[in-house]
């Protein structure tokens, strides 16, 4: 899903995509992290979501959810930092 504030409103939509499309698509079948401070320089990025939610995605931190047996089984996203990057100041994946 989508949350964003507008004002003190809190507006949140869900979308579903294909779990094998996009940077949550490449995370969730390499099971590995993926950082991206710029996403116009990902080949993973599939700008869909953007024009399915009006969102304009910049960079995207994302990381697998996996479960005690090593199945994944989805994926979370930070999209858009506001200050330093989380893991480096580079565009990485691990």
């Amino acid at each position: 899903f989508i949350a964003r504030r507008r004002g003190s409103l809190l507006d949140a939509r869900e979308f579903s995509i294909p779990w094998d499309s996009g940077i949550a698509g490449y995370v969730f079948m390499a099971q590995k992290i993926r950082n991206v401070t710029d996403v116009t320089k990902d080949p993973y990025f599939d700008s869909e979501m953007d024009k399915k939610s009006g969102m304009n995605t910049t960079s995207i931190l994302c990381v697998p959810i996996v479960s005690r047996s090593g199945a994944t089984i989805g994926v979370v996203q930070c999209i858009n930092k506001i200050s330093h990057s989380l893991i480096g100041d580079s565009n990485s994946s691990s």
